[in-house]
């Protein structure tokens, strides 16, 4: 197609359009910076995007490519990554080396990412983290300190935990973790952190809350927190 031959492009943006064909034909566009094509017919390979090591954005939302993720990991200049309802798969281990992202955003419903949540620690900008549909283990409370929203939904089969989270740290605004016995933990810490964002302000999670964390509840609501419970 015609990208191939536009090898000086610096930024593709055609998201909600019928653009169909294999991302296969923008390998050697080495100087895109951006790359938003959400909501199109895209299908290849994540690999033929390995070398584009310009790039600071990738969103490719509700598409057809697929692909492990580990192909990503000297996108280096990445600030966000948007890559929910594909195909791709592979370890968040992998990911560890993107160091600059502010937003991570990535999931696919028929095969789960894997890893260990703790290898994003590294990530010390991420300020939203989603992963729904995942099968993940770790400490939720060492996710980086700038980190305000995290989302977990429909992740059957991830384990987390909570050790401590500084109470310099922002309070993560929660959704869909299973933490089984260390809700009240994490109520209690979270408690103790500094108020992150206005938006979806939420802490919702999966596990057995006690009455040993009413007043880091109570605490959490006067913060403007909603905070919901389900047992596990």
């Amino acid at each position: 197609g015609f990208f191939k031959y536009s090898t000086a492009l610096t930024s593709l943006g055609l998201s909600n359009t019928n653009l169909s064909g294999d991302i296969a034909n923008l390998k050697n566009l080495t100087a895109l910076t951006r790359i938003e094509l959400n909501n199109t017919n895209l299908s290849g390979d994540i690999a033929n995007l390995k070398n584009l090591t310009a790039l600071t954005i990738l969103k490719l939302s509700n598409t057809n490519i697929s692909g492990d993720i580990a192909n990503l990991k000297n996108l280096t200049a990445l600030t966000s990554i948007e890559l929910p309802n594909t195909n791709i798969s592979g370890d968040i281990a992998n990911l560890k080396s993107l160091t600059a992202l502010t937003s991570l955003i990535l999931y696919n419903k028929q095969i789960p990412l894997t890893g260990e949540i703790s290898a994003l620690r590294t990530m010390s900008k991420c300020k939203t983290i989603s992963l729904s549909f995942s099968k993940l283990t770790g400490d939720l409370a060492i996710l980086p300190d700038a980190c305000c929203v995290v989302y977990l939904y429909y992740s059957k089969g991830s384990v987390f935990t909570w050790g401590t989270r500084p109470s310099s740290a922002y309070i993560i605004s929660l959704g869909g973790a299973s933490l089984y016995n260390n809700v009240d933990k994490m109520l209690q810490n979270q408690a103790q952190c500094q108020v992150g964002q206005t938006a979806n302000k939420t802490i919702s999670a999966t596990g057995t809350r006690t009455s040993a964390s009413d007043d880091a509840v109570a605490t959490l609501q006067q913060k403007g927190y909603t905070v919901s419970i389900t047992p596990a």
